[in-house]
């Protein structure tokens, strides 16, 4: 399926990760239609002038990430106007297959597609975006912080993917890593990597010690408590999705340099998070 297909794809909004995913379809010998982008971004693309049309007769349909953040509108970050989801429900058939980032139980109710598929949940698309988001994460901390990642006192909260890949990154830059956790499984995988186990309950003693902290824990983990002892010439950076780790009002007013640092891979490297998107929809739909 990677040089000569038949399939239809239609690209439906989204940011420059979608368009370089659109991209990379074309080259994988996709046909693909673009909407919902500003007329400046869509050289090389055959832009739809029939929406309805075209979403009616597409093999597949490729929404952004995430599709919306209103249920009522599809998230079309390069493009003025509002493009509503009913768009999506009043054209789709029912063989159309459906990717997007961050399908939410509404959206499957209200589309008649047979086959939706929520790429941001692949393990493939999870595990290589925590590397870009980690990378994302250093370059802000490289530009935000007058001390070097070497040698520094590193504290991470959280120990899922994005969490085992900045450990990772800031081990090789030579800072004394330190991991936050809540399970005792996660904790003794910590120490086995060499790494310094922080339980929860003990940040509010250990903070002060840390010159950077990174968080990728989506729950607030710190509360007013914890942020006074974190160590004023400390930089703190949230990678978790909202709420984030901590309330940054509450970090701005106790004198902490924060950033809440979202979407990376769509602001760092949108056209390598692209890629991935591609090659997330090819396996998947090889795995069919």
């Amino acid at each position: 399926m990677h040089k000569k297909t038949n399939k239809k794809i239609f690209v439906l909004g989204g940011d420059l990760r979608q368009l370089a995913g659109a991209a990379a379809l074309q080259k994988k010998g996709f046909q693909t239609v673009i909407y919902g982008f500003k007329k400046e971004n869509c050289e090389g693309f055959p832009v739809s002038v029939n929406p309805e049309k075209d979403i009616s007769e597409a093999d597949c349909l490729l929404l952004p990430l995430p599709v919306t953040y209103d249920n009522v509108n599809i998230n079309t970050p390069m493009n003025d106007e509002k493009i509503p989801l009913n768009l999506v429900y009043d054209n789709i058939k029912r063989n159309t297959v459906v990717f997007g980032g961050i399908i939410n139980e509404e959206i499957r109710k209200c589309c008649i597609s047979e086959e939706i598929y929520d790429y941001a949940k692949d393990e493939e698309f999870l595990i290589k975006n925590a590397m870009i988001t980690a990378e994302g994460a250093f370059d802000i901390i490289f530009s935000e912080t007058p001390i070097s990642v070497f040698d520094s006192d590193f504290l991470i909260t959280g120990y899922g993917r994005i969490g085992k890949a900045v450990a990772k990154a800031a081990a090789a830059f030579g800072a004394r890593v330190a991991v936050a956790a809540r399970k005792s499984s996660d904790l003794a995988w910590i120490e086995l990597n060499g790494y310094k186990p922080v339980k929860y309950k003990n940040l509010e003693n250990e903070i002060g010690k840390y010159d950077i902290i990174v968080n990728t824990v989506p729950c607030r983990i710190f509360d007013k408590k914890i942020i006074k002892n974190i160590d004023k010439s400390a930089f703190f950076i949230d990678l978790a999705s909202v709420p984030g780790g901590c309330d940054m009002k509450d970090m701005q007013s106790m004198g902490i340099k924060a950033v809440h640092a979202l979407s990376l891979p769509g602001k760092v490297a949108p056209f390598s998070s692209g890629k991935i998107i591609s090659d997330t929809i090819t396996n998947m739909t090889d795995k069919d």
